[in-house]
């Protein structure tokens, strides 16, 4: 355990009301003076609404200041930013308004056209593919050519599917009449 302060003082000083008052400066002060000289606060001269104040008071009192007080404002005005209000955005005149309209649909037409002119060339390509003969489609290259499954081709896939689950399936299970620790019998 730390020691306490009265251990840490001989037994004639302990008593001395003085001598505690001492180290209790001490260290107010070693605590205080690296506090105070770590703020750094700079002390200026009063602020501009007090300048203003102080101003407008001389004014009152004697008109003939009133030209040096003008000077000093502009001074100030010129210091200090102008603020710059955001412009509202234009309004478009009614030509440009149109013109716009114009852009949609004319662009709307164009793809309309280009969707139509594939179209077009789907059919005529699905027209001109040769198929083939001799071997008939099953149904399973009918679905990866990207056509419509006929519901004729669907039942011939799911009874497909059927007839591989039925092979795979593994033959039920007998229970003998042992039941469950049948092997661990010990009837001898």
């Amino acid at each position: 355990m730390a020691p306490s302060l009265a251990e840490l003082l001989p037994a004639e000083v302990q008593g001395n009301p003085l001598v505690l008052g001492c180290i209790g400066a001490a260290l107010v002060a070693v605590v205080l003076l690296p506090v105070l000289c770590c703020s750094n606060r700079k002390q200026t001269g009063p602020s501009k609404k007090t300048q203003k104040k102080k101003t407008k008071k001389d004014e009152s009192t004697s008109g003939s200041s009133r030209t040096d007080a003008e000077e000093e404002e502009e001074e100030d005005r010129s210091d200090e930013p102008m603020l710059i209000k955001k412009q509202k955005k234009a309004k478009l005149s009614a030509e440009e308004l149109e013109t716009k309209e114009a852009l949609k649909q004319k662009k709307k037409e164009q793809s309309k056209a280009a969707v139509a002119a594939n179209k077009a060339k789907e059919a005529v390509s699905a027209k001109a593919a040769p198929k083939k003969k001799g071997a008939p489609q099953t149904p399973a290259e009918a679905t990866t050519k990207g056509g419509k499954m006929t519901e004729e081709q669907a039942k011939a896939l799911f009874d497909k599917a059927q007839q591989r689950n039925k092979q795979s399936a593994a033959p039920a299970l007998t229970a003998s009449k042992g039941g469950r620790f049948a092997a661990f019998d010990d009837s001898d």
